[in-house]
């Protein structure tokens, strides 16, 4: 009997040791899936990307790795392309305002500041930097990405007020 029950407090110390942690490292991997380089979030159609304030205060259509929201408090903004997300990822600017973008780009691959509604296609290498200058619309939001990790959530937008819609301009 002794033996017994030993075999099985060494089964249930076993089983204890070997179940569910529960803290949510156990769907790392999947949850990551489509989000890279410190991307805080992936997001989907019709979903909020995470970022600082608790959510994305415009939603963009497909997977968005959000790297924060900034507020334009001038006429220029430094504005981080890496692989693959743009830093801040959402930006609050004053409608009607033209704005001069400091792209650097801090990744090891090319990317591009891509707006269809703003007509504006700049590639910048690795490494590299580029000004781009751009006139907001008087409102709703206007969406920017990389044309060539656009699939790899890398997009974001110009926004005046949260929920506004976003223009794609296409």
């Amino acid at each position: 009997m002794r033996a017994t029950r030993l075999l099985l407090a060494g089964i249930v110390v076993l089983a204890v040791a070997c179940g569910d942690d529960d803290d949510g490292g156990g769907d790392q991997a999947g949850s990551a899936a489509g989000s890279t380089a410190g991307s805080s979030s992936g997001s989907t159609a019709g979903s909020s990307a995470g970022s600082s304030a608790g959510g994305a205060p415009v939603q963009l259509e497909g997977e968005v790795n959000d790297e924060g929201t900034g507020e334009i408090s001038g006429d220029e903004v430094e504005m981080e392309l890496d692989d693959y997300y743009f830093g801040p990822t959402y930006l609050k600017a004053q409608p009607g305002s033209t704005v001069t973008l400091e792209l650097e780009n801090e990744g090891d691959e090319a990317h591009t500041f891509t707006s269809d509604a703003l007509g504006v296609d700049q590639e910048v290498a690795a490494g590299e930097t580029a000004s781009v200058e751009v006139t907001l619309p008087d409102e709703g939001a206007v969406r920017f990405y990389c044309r060539f990790h656009e699939s790899r959530g890398m997009q974001g937008a110009f926004f005046f007020n949260e929920g506004d819609t976003v223009s794609t301009g296409e």
